[in-house]
């Protein structure tokens, strides 16, 4: 899943947007402290319920390390090593 990919969250909205050279998916998301879980995902996932993760975001790099999750695409995403904070 080689590529350039974007995750835009919407705050007011507890919701979140990723796209990438695959295509785009939509979801919700909650905040805990220092973890964030995405659930009920709208566009072609298979996700089969919500994933939680810690996440840091150190200066303008944003990085995720999985608690539990069982959707693999997900996990893909948010596997990639960092994603730069832009704006």
């Amino acid at each position: 899943m080689k590529g350039t990919w974007t995750i835009t969250f919407n705050r007011s909205r507890l919701s979140y947007k990723v796209v990438g050279p695959f295509g785009s998916l939509t979801g919700k998301n909650r905040y805990s402290g220092s973890q964030i879980t995405f659930y009920k995902e709208s566009e072609g996932t298979i996700c089969p319920g919500a994933g939680v993760y810690r996440y840091r975001l150190t200066g303008r790099t944003l990085k995720f390390t999985k608690v539990r999750e069982a959707c693999g695409p997900r996990a893909i995403v948010t596997a990639r090593p960092t994603y730069r904070k832009v704006g």
